[in-house]
């Protein structure tokens, strides 16, 4: 019985990743399309990095446990079903691509290598993702005032994005988280004049990110000051 509940999902799973080597625009795990499957995780990065950064107390090790619950809960929505019994191995996996403290080492050997054959990945593409991290921690654990974390973080998560794109056939739905917490309206700055700009209609991802900051910190200004019962 354990073998053919086993057959069934690894059947499922596979169905479903198939379509990430076709030409499908968004594909589905699960239950979610890819483009909320990958947001969702960065969703839980996010949280991570902005608490190091604003709460004064802030410890890595709690911050990275909460990150890795946030984590779960979020795969827990998304591969349900038959799907569910993968949720420990794709947490796993997806660990090795968001922040750590430092602490976090892998053995390319000894990662899933049924999941890295479904997602036509290179498990050393996993050794190189946790080690993006390394010159941001060391400046932020020097000083978490330090202006140049803004370019630093921006450069580890560009340094994420490429391995991913370059090593894993899943890459080509991975693109720069641009929320920056250590920048002007917490979004990241332009990194290279030379590659060339994502434009959402006549503007620049970063143009558009920067506005779209900018109107919501004057929202909640003119909420403070006016003291009002409601948002509308």
């Amino acid at each position: 019985m354990k073998a053919m509940l086993l057959l069934q999902r690894t059947w499922v799973l596979t169905a479903s990743l198939a379509t990430l080597h076709g030409c499908v625009a968004d594909p589905k795990i699960g239950e979610c399309n890819m483009t909320y499957f990958i947001t969702g995780g960065f969703s839980c990065q996010r949280k991570m990095v902005s608490d190091l950064k604003h709460k004064p107390n802030a410890n890595c090790s709690v911050e990275y446990q909460d990150q890795t619950s946030c984590l779960v809960d979020h795969l827990k929505s998304c591969l349900t079903g038959l799907f569910a019994g993968f949720v420990p191995a794709v947490t796993s996996l997806i660990k090795l691509l968001l922040y750590h403290c430092g602490d976090l080492k892998v053995d390319p050997a000894l990662i899933d290598q049924f999941l890295l054959n479904q997602i036509q990945c290179k498990g050393s593409v996993f050794a190189q993702t946790v080690e993006c991290w390394n010159d941001f921690r060391e400046r932020f654990n020097r000083d978490k005032t330090d202006p140049k974390l803004c370019s630093d973080y921006a450069v580890a998560k560009e340094c994420v994005t490429r391995e991913a794109k370059t090593g894993c056939a899943i890459g080509q739905y991975v693109n720069r988280d641009l929320f920056n917490p250590f920048c002007t309206y917490n979004t990241d700055p332009p990194l290279n004049s030379s590659e060339p700009s994502i434009y959402i209609g006549s503007c620049t991802t970063q143009t558009f990110a920067t506005s779209a900051y900018s109107c919501q910190r004057k929202m909640i200004t003119n909420l403070a000051k006016k003291n009002s019962p409601t948002c509308r």
